[in-house]
């Protein structure tokens, strides 16, 4: 969870409050939940559980994106809950296929707040996939039909991909603010371990980028093809995030001066 700056303009607001904070979901959620229920539907689970009829995997999609779903609210709940813990304050939380983002209205108190905030919403994905994962083995020992197994069993490991995808050290997702913590503890400026973990995250999305036009070039076209949507996401939320750094230090800057010039 981060603060994004620009990066909340092609968004939906919802009739949903997250804590107090108004909530909102961005246009490109619906868009990957398309390709993520397109390519499970026609590809994944025809292959994982071949024979079930056309109508069957089109059920089990929507199952699997609405538990997705769920599981991207819980996260952003939780992680709205460690804020108000640590006394931040949020503007708005943004649902994206993968996490909400939070717009903070201030910086964290200590590195050690933001260190608190960026781990729980992971530990809690983490969380999701064993509990999940135990029910669809439970399922599947009980005998039942492979509808119910493979939605559970898709549902988990989304959870498990969600974790792993928000711990990438690019800010603002919680493994990019897990580094800014770390390097705000260690040089004690907050500025600094901010233009770090950002310039991290966006050397992150080029290599990504490469990476996934290479898997293209090499003949996987449709991992290629998530491979770089997935770097122009984080550089998207790299560069929204210095954006809004950059806003604030402007501001405070300003603040400070306007005293001193009356």
């Amino acid at each position: 969870m981060g603060d994004l700056g620009r990066l909340g303009t092609a968004r939906w607001t919802l009739p949903l409050k997250v804590l107090g904070a108004p909530a909102s979901v961005h246009l490109g959620w619906t868009l990957v939940a398309a390709l993520v229920g397109w390519s499970m539907a026609m590809g994944s689970l025809p292959t994982v559980y071949a024979g079930l009829t056309y109508e069957t995997y089109w059920v089990m999609t929507a199952i699997v994106i609405l538990g997705l779903g769920l599981s991207v609210l819980a996260h952003a709940f939780v992680q709205a809950l460690a804020a108000r813990a640590m006394g931040v304050s949020l503007q708005r939380i943004t649902f994206y296929v993968f996490g909400g983002v939070g717009e903070l209205q201030e910086d964290p108190r200590s590195a050690l707040s933001e260190l608190g905030m960026a781990l729980c919403g992971p530990l809690l994905s983490l969380l999701f996939c064993a509990v999940i994962a135990f029910a669809a083995g439970a399922s599947e020992a009980a005998g039942a039909p492979d509808m119910v197994v493979g939605s559970l069993t898709f549902i988990a490991t989304l959870n498990l991909v969600m974790a792993a995808f928000n711990l990438l050290p690019a800010f603002p997702l919680d493994g990019g603010r897990a580094l800014r913590a770390v390097t705000w503890m260690i040089t004690g400026d907050l500025e600094r371990a901010t233009r770090v973990s950002t310039g991290v995250g966006v050397a992150l999305s080029f290599l990504l980028m490469a990476a996934g036009a290479a898997q293209a070039f090499l003949g996987n076209l449709e991992g290629g093809l998530w491979t770089i949507l997935i770097g122009i996401f984080l550089q998207h939320v790299a560069r929204g995030a210095q954006f809004e750094a950059d806003r604030r230090q402007i501001l405070a800057a300003h603040r400070l001066a306007t005293p001193a010039a009356g």
